[in-house]
């Protein structure tokens, strides 16, 4: 008899409720996995920033983070690190979802989880969300794909290092 076979017979309820928590843990852990990996979110769902918020030379990013966040503290130094990168190519504002200033843009684009990250191309059509458990390598990547596109072809992209000027 197979170890499995023994396993499943040996104790049904306790086989039962051992089966049942392996699958509500896989459920969470995908359903936060998809949160994680932005690709799944679809972008039609996404949007436009409004006129008072646009630049038409500039994507935008907008940060939806709280104070008790414990992944948007972890983030807020990777933020800052990605804002002086791509400044001035990149426009970055933050909201605070605590703040009933907020509420309207939590509203208008159905923000519940923190962080959530919104990318908008110059257009201001949104072309990238991201939820809660993120990927600090998928919003870098996000991010410095929305700034080359930004970009004029042939320009490197600038960085903090250059001293927000292009070199000649």
């Amino acid at each position: 008899m197979s170890p499995w076979r023994t396993l499943v017979l040996s104790n049904p309820f306790k086989d039962l409720f051992a089966l049942l928590w392996v699958l509500m843990w896989a459920l969470i852990t995908l359903t936060a996995g998809s949160l994680a990996w932005a690709q799944d979110t679809p972008t039609k769902d996404l949007k436009t920033l409004p006129r008072s918020m646009r630049d038409p030379t500039h994507p935008t990013v907008l940060v939806f983070h709280a104070p008790w966040c414990g992944t948007c503290k972890k983030m807020a130094p990777l933020e800052k690190k990605l804002e002086k990168r791509t400044h001035p190519t990149v426009q970055w504002r933050w909201f605070n979802t605590e703040d009933p200033a907020s509420d309207k843009m939590m509203k208008r684009f159905n923000i519940h989880v923190t962080p959530t990250y919104l990318l908008f191309n110059a257009d201001g059509k949104g072309v990238y969300r991201m939820e809660a458990m993120i990927r600090p390598a998928i919003l870098r990547q996000e991010v410095l794909q929305l700034q080359a596109k930004a970009m004029p072809s042939g320009s490197p992209p600038l960085s903090s290092k250059q001293g927000g000027s292009r070199k000649p």
